[in-house]
Formats: C-alpha cells, structure tokens, sequence
C-alpha cells in the first residue's frame, strides 16, 4: 500500500524530458511544490502537483486546473506567473511556475510581530492589485490569507507581495462546483479569514468576500491576533456569522483613525457596506501608503475601468435607451465616434450659413461701389438710366438679410470685418469722380437724397 504521505516525485526525478527536481519547498494536503531546474534553459523553476491520494478525488483534480487557468489569466507582477502544465506518467498533473526567493506574510508576522502602518498597507496594496485583476476576470480568490501572501526578493534586494494559490478561487460568471480543499477533509478556505457568506456557502460568494478576507488580513499584520477568535471550529463559525469583531483598538491604540475605519468596513457583515472590490479597497490605502504605491493604486483602477467598459449595455436597436447610430461619417473619422445625421446636419449648418453671408456680403459690397462710384462716371452708359441708390438704403438691405433667420435654425451672425466694411461704406461720404481734361466741371450742387422707402432688392439693376 503506496504511503499517503509520499510526493509524486523525488529529488533528481527528471520531468517532462526537461526539468529536474532539486528539492521538495513545501507539502500540503492535497499537492506538494518542489523546486527543479531547466536542463536545457539552466532556469530554476517551481513545480507544484497533485499528491496520489487526492488523484482519485476530481475535485481535487479540477481545483488545480481551475488555479492554472486563473493564474494565466492575471499579468500583475503581483502575481505568481504560471509558465506551463502537464501530466506525469502516473496520471499526476503538474503546474510550472516562476521560482521565488523570500518569505510569505504568515513567516513574517511570526518572525517581527505586528507590522508598522506603512509597510502593512504596501503589501495590501500590493496584494489588492493582482486581487483587482482577478475581480476585473470574473475570479474570486476565496482562501486569502498571509500564508497565501509571499515576500519574494526581487533585483536589487526589494520585496513585492505575491499572490498564490488560485487553486480554490471561484467564477462569478460559471457556477462551478466547490471542488478541491485546503486540505482533504477540511472546509473550503481557512475558517479565520472567511466571509459570513462563504461559512454558509462556498459557492455564493462574490469579490466583496475577498474584500472581508484582506480587512483580516490586515488586522492580523498590525496585531498578530485576529478579530474573531474561538476555541473550536463550531464556535468560530457562529461569532463570524452572528458576532461584532472585537475591536482593534484593544490589542493596538496608536492606529490611525483612517486605518480603523478602512478595517471596519471590511468586516461589515452586510456585503453591501463593504468596499465592492480590491481596487476600491486599495485606493482607501493609498494615503497611508508609500508614494510609490500610487502607481500600483493607479493600476488596480485601470484594471475595474477596464472591466466597467467591457460590461456596458451593447448599442443594439433593442434597447430603447440607446439611440440608433449610422455608419461612421468622414467628420468621425480617426476619433473612433459614430456620428448621427442630426450631428452631421448641426456641424453642417454654421458653416453653411456662414458661406452664403459671405457671399451676400461681397454682392451688396459690390453694389455700394457700383453706386458711389461707377454711376457717375461721365461717358459711361448706364442700363435703363439706372438709379442711385443711396448708402442708406444699402445698409437697410444688408440689416434686412443678417437679421432674417433660417427656416431651419438660425444662421450664424456675420463677421466683423464683414460688419465694419459695410458701416465703414454707410458712413464714408462720396468723393466725386475725377474731371477729365477739357470738360466742363460737374455742378457742384450737392444731390438730394432720394426720398421714400429703400427700394427692393429686386429693383436694384445690379442683382436682377
């Protein structure tokens, strides 16, 4: 009889052709993480498998498939990448992931205590960022904790959080079955950190339960004591479900206002009065965190936006909200708009109306020339012995044409040169026509201004 305890592998077992093990880094009940090296590639990697006790189990089978398609869903360099997966030749599936250097949260809270202020809300800014990101896909974690956590070393000797085992995470779009345990025979997700909600079930959970798992996170990095405590698991489950959390300020008073309220809200028992996911929850972090963590804040945001646009109602003719959209118009083009005939025709108008005064304007300027200065000019003939129109009279039928409006809408209102031009020629007196040589000079009696109402527009000879 095979030893429940033994590991699917051994140190010097070569993988795949490719990888072979150097060590075993940790052991659970249900997989096992050994480190092994690329022989080809001399990369040190982490391969993580279901233990042969648990291969008959298919939930246990789908809870490690379910944390690979998660965890390739997520970019976050807060997240721990996976690089490939396979089948040993027992039928024992593995997963490769990136090897990391460092110390989860829970190693850390034993080894220094409670955590000053500022480095516990960098790390769960950092945790909520690949946390948004999985909300943005639809997953939801469900077994956050500080083991889950891990303070990997990066180039320079620097420390990011990240975030492992999707292995009990959980559609919000699929109803997947509950599948998988932390360990064999014990609850779905670490009792500790989980929502009244998920105590009840597993599966009708959303982000906001993750929401309530990082408020204990956090309580528990800045006291090393958790808001609910209890001797047995019954009697943790009813003070989850049904008690108030004890109060952070009676293991830590010197908290920041702001920081005891953020813990609070996440531990509403009502989902609805938590934050709604981790990028709401990281932006209330945000003040107590380092500057450079605005950037990481910034990310999580980008990350729900993202997911707000996808999400929203398609332009279709059905719905009723949603005005009809024709084709793109050259006007559209290049800003990725859809324009409507009602818009087309509003940037259409005005610069048509502005055309046709322009053109107005030059043919009534053409006539107050032609009436100061050509009808007057001594052997020149002119057609029916046509009238002098006065300046006066002019200005009267340029006011008449701005002022009357469009039948459509009203078009826009003449430009000042246009306007100054025409009372410039109103309010210029006439200069007489020079006096060619050897005639006789004009009389110099001043010419009466012709009576009545300004003539029509149709009676001036130069428009008909």
């Amino acid at each position: 009889m095979p030893d429940p305890a033994s590991p699917p592998v051994r140190e010097g077992d070569l993988l795949a052709g490719k990888y072979r093990v150097e060590r075993i880094i940790g052991s659970g009940g249900m997989g096992v993480v050994v480190a092994a090296r690329h022989e080809q590639l001399d990369q040190l990697v982490a391969l993580k498998f279901v233990r042969d006790e648990a291969l008959g189990n298919q939930d246990a089978v789908q809870r490690f498939l379910r944390e690979a398609r998660a965890a390739v869903k997520l970019r976050s360099e807060h997240a721990a990448k996976v690089l490939d997966v396979g089948t040993l030749e027992s039928g024992a599936p593995y997963m490769v992931m990136e090897f990391l250097e460092g110390r989860d949260l829970g190693q850390v809270l034993a080894e220094q205590g409670p955590i000053g202020v500022e480095a516990a809300a960098e790390w769960l800014v950092q945790t909520c960022e690949a946390v948004a990101e999985a909300h943005a896909a639809g997953i939801v974690h469900r077994d956050l904790k500080p083991q889950n956590l891990f303070l990997a070393r990066s180039v320079g000797g620097a420390s990011k959080v990240k975030v492992l085992d999707f292995g009990v995470s959980k559609s919000m779009t699929t109803s997947d079955g509950a599948g998988g345990l932390t360990q064999t025979r014990s609850m779905l997700g670490s009792p500790l950190y989980m929502s009244p909600e998920q105590m009840r079930s597993s599966r009708d959970v959303d982000a906001r339960s993750d929401v309530w798992a990082l408020g204990v996170v956090l309580y528990e990095l800045l006291t090393r004591r958790w808001p609910f405590e209890a001797e047995s698991m019954p009697e943790l489950c009813l003070k989850v479900v049904t008690d108030p959390p004890t109060p952070i300020a009676q293991h830590r008073s010197d908290l920041p206002p702001a920081m005891v309220q953020i813990i609070d809200r996440c531990l509403q028992k009502d989902p609805a009065l938590r934050y709604e996911h981790a990028a709401e929850l990281a932006e209330a972090l945000e003040p107590m965190a380092p500057p450079a963590s605005h950037v990481i804040v910034e990310r999580a945001r980008m990350a729900m936006a993202s997911t707000n646009r996808t999400t929203q109602p398609r332009l279709t003719s059905r719905n009723p909200e949603v005005v009809a959209q024709t084709a793109p118009t050259p006007a559209a083009w290049g800003s990725g708009r859809v324009a409507s005939p009602a818009m087309v025709k509003a940037k259409r108008s005005p610069a048509l109306w502005i055309g046709l005064g322009a053109v107005a304007a030059a043919a009534v300027a053409a006539v107050v020339v032609y009436a100061i200065h050509g009808a007057d000019e001594p052997g020149v003939a002119s057609t029916a012995s046509a009238p002098v129109v006065s300046p006066s009279a002019v200005a009267s039928v340029v006011a008449a044409f701005v002022a009357t409006p469009p039948s459509a809408s009203a078009p826009p209102e003449p430009a000042a040169s246009d306007t100054a031009v025409a009372a410039a020629s109103a309010s210029a007196p006439a200069r007489p026509p020079p006096t060619p040589p050897g005639s006789a000079k004009p009389d110099p009696t001043p010419r009466a201004p012709p009576t009545g109402r300004p003539r029509p527009v149709d009676d001036i000879p130069s428009l008909r």
